[in-house]
């Protein structure tokens, strides 16, 4: 168990950090929502003694009672709604520091063992596939971060609130209010988590390229977050205009790699799940590519001091 704490500790410690910021901002949703849920009711109970006694409040009153009568209560409140409450407002800050927290932990393991040497010690022991097989299970272990912080706010929401759409039509209290595909929070639910996963494969990736090369780990940390922003000015700046220039579409908007817990669904679901797959699929071959020959990798390694 010691062992296991030694080595996994940066993970842990800033998961458990994390965890910690995730539950308050959920339980402060949940404070919120309560509130309002108290102010609801109120008014409710209220509006039931203007609309008992009609004669003795203005019309402009009544009108409101009823209107009150008649609108969906804050127990009706959907997950969708609970959602833009955590992610938009509790975890704004998530988005930026998403790439960070997906790569840190593996870049912190693998720096380690390039900057020593590694490989060196073990090539007459072992063959360069294993090797490979042993690299990338340190660089893809700790891909369940993100994911696992994602489960805790949807688990929140799938127990407090309700799993429907009609509090959030009504009152576009979300971002994702005239999507179809929040007639289905299942099916919402499960595809925000798969794209999460893909995009987070894809942060650890661009990790995998950059360390190949750069073994010193605050090194490596920077470069991978500069290697980052720059496709995701490639994005915005190529991709979205040629969208617009060739197909006269603005979907290149949601072709976006730093904006994690947005899932952008404006433009249909197919769009924005195909590019976090591309991106997944085409940073794979790309490190596939970076770790094929094993004598660069030695050299590269021997340059170390």
């Amino acid at each position: 168990m010691k062992k296991i704490l030694k080595e996994n500790f940066i993970a842990i410690f800033i998961f458990l950090i994390l965890s910690i910021i995730v539950v308050h901002a959920c339980l402060t949703a949940n404070s919120n929502f309560n509130n309002l849920r108290q102010r609801i009711e109120k008014n409710k109970s209220e509006c039931v003694e203007v609309l008992n006694d009609k004669s003795n409040y203005t019309d402009d009153h009544v009108n409101y009672c009823k209107e009150m009568e008649n609108s969906l209560g804050a127990n009706d409140i959907d997950i969708y709604t609970y959602l833009q409450e955590v992610l938009f407002f509790g975890l704004y800050w998530f988005n930026p520091v998403a790439f960070l927290i997906a790569v840190i932990p593996m870049l912190y393991t693998l720096s380690k063992k390039f900057r020593y040497k590694y490989i060196i010690n073990v090539n007459n022991r072992e063959s360069y596939k294993n090797f490979k097989k042993e690299i990338f299970k340190d660089g893809y272990k700790y891909f369940w971060i993100i994911p696992a912080l994602l489960l805790i706010i949807f688990i929140n929401g799938i127990i407090f609130y309700k799993l429907d759409y009609h509090y959030t039509v009504e009152y576009m209290t979300s971002a994702w209010y005239d999507s179809s595909l929040i007639y289905n929070p299942i099916v919402f639910l499960v595809l925000f988590f798969i794209y999460i996963l893909l995009l987070n494969f894809t942060y650890i990736n661009m990790g995998l390229i950059v360390v190949r090369k750069v073994h010193k780990f605050f090194p490596a940390v920077l470069v991978s977050y500069i290697f980052c922003i720059s496709v995701q000015l490639f994005l915005e700046l190529i991709l979205k205009n040629l969208c617009l220039i060739l197909f006269k579409s603005e979907i290149g908007y949601a072709f976006n790699i730093m904006s994690q817990l947005s899932f952008n669904i404006n433009f249909g679901e197919a769009p924005i799940m195909l590019f976090a797959l591309f991106a997944f699929i085409i940073s794979s071959t790309v490190v596939a590519m970076c770790y094929k020959n094993k004598e660069k990798l030695i050299v590269a390694c021997e340059k170390n001091e």
